[in-house]
């Protein structure tokens, strides 16, 4: 059964990000312009990164993912697709992939075994022992109706898979009536070098009983790679992943 997050959690998280020097996973990149709109936890980030975020549903020939349900719940909140092949072979974590599929709560993973963690939720530190699929946290956390789309960029030998997640709101604040949540990220995977890069580019909270900037800047959500027990960890239920961050991976 889901639980919802306890507001002494919540608590806890806001003095975190009002605390300085807040450390956490490093390797990553980001910049964060972002307003608190008042005391009542809305959080705005606005444009941050509109001018470099690629957004696969605004690309032509782009395809929506077509989820179905995992874990006995409604595809809209657990969804996962079917495996669907890799528009050129995939070198992930010293193994080579055809397949992978992607998840409504914010994976990729590789393979022709789908489906992420319950919920989209993780242990911190990574890796997670209960987790044994290939997988790339692109922003997993427990999400509803996110929208996915993918499409292929470029020519071989240099080709880019670019898969978005849109319109993707919060399960334990939506669902539960505590507030209203709009995201948006994606992951993109490039030919010939394996690179990964995953950019945040929207995280709009509005919680009316508590602040929502520990939430917008990651701290529900996981962002990093695994594969058994090997993983890197960008931010980990952290404050590392606020709006407009950018992570690289370069095997």
């Amino acid at each position: 059964m889901r639980m919802n997050r306890p507001t002494t959690v919540l608590a806890a998280l806001v003095v975190a990000a009002c605390s300085p020097g807040t450390s956490g996973e490093g390797g990553h990149e980001s910049s964060h312009v972002a307003e608190e709109k008042s005391a009542l936890g809305t959080f705005d980030p606005g444009a941050s990164s509109a001018s470099t975020f690629v957004d696969a549903c605004l690309l032509p020939d782009h395809v929506e993912a077509t989820f179905q349900p995992y874990g006995g719940i409604w595809e809209g909140d657990e969804g996962v697709t079917s495996p669907l092949p890799l528009p050129f072979a995939f070198t992930y974590l010293g193994s080579s992939y055809a397949h992978y599929w992607v998840t409504s709560n914010g994976e990729l993973g590789f393979g022709r075994v789908v489906g992420g963690p319950a919920f989209g939720r993780t242990r911190c530190p990574l890796a997670d022992a209960q987790i044994t699929a290939p997988i790339v946290f692109v922003y997993a956390t427990d999400l509803l109706s996110s929208r996915v789309c993918m499409t292929t960029t470029g020519a071989a030998p240099h080709r880019k898979l670019v898969v978005t997640w849109t319109d993707a709101h919060l399960y334990e604040l939506e669902g539960a009536g505590y507030g209203t949540s709009d995201l948006r990220f994606g992951v993109t995977l490039s030919e010939s070098t394996n690179a990964i890069d995953i950019a945040i580019d929207r995280a709009e909270i509005w919680a009316p009983f508590w602040p929502g900037e520990p939430v917008a800047m990651g701290a529900w959500a996981t962002v990093g790679l695994q594969s058994g027990a090997a993983s890197r960890a960008f931010s980990c239920q952290s404050l590392l992943a606020p709006p407009g961050s950018r992570f690289h991976h370069d095997p």
